[in-house]
């Protein structure tokens, strides 16, 4: 998914340490307690939910069935909950996207 916004930052600092020029403190990815409420709940869930791992695909994203019963436990509030589930959505489908270009090059450099 991308960088630690933290990392990112202190990564950026050395740079700059190092007499190379960041980019601007507006083009910096947030904090994880800058995005909003439902952002935050949907990166939480992608970490907690277990992977669905196919034999020939490999990665294919999250198992959603126990998405629910996460839900209640965190007490999502119910008129969050669709907003969570796209955005969790999209985080699982860049997830398995950045799987499968990443397999395709390791299988591709294998192949040389």
């Amino acid at each position: 998914m991308g960088q630690d916004p933290e990392k990112f930052r202190e990564d950026l600092y050395s740079l700059e340490e190092a007499g190379f020029a960041p980019p601007p403190e507006d083009e910096w990815p947030p904090l994880y307690d800058e995005l909003p409420y439902e952002a935050q709940e949907a990166m939480r869930l992608f970490y907690i939910l277990p992977v669905k791992i196919d034999g020939m695909a490999g990665y294919t994203g999250k198992d959603l069935s126990v998405l629910d019963t996460f839900f209640t436990v965190y007490d999502v509030p119910v008129e969050s909950r669709k907003c969570i589930l796209d955005l969790l959505i999209m985080i699982i489908n860049k997830s398995v996207h950045s799987a499968h270009e990443k397999a395709k090059a390791e299988a591709k450099k294998r192949d040389k």
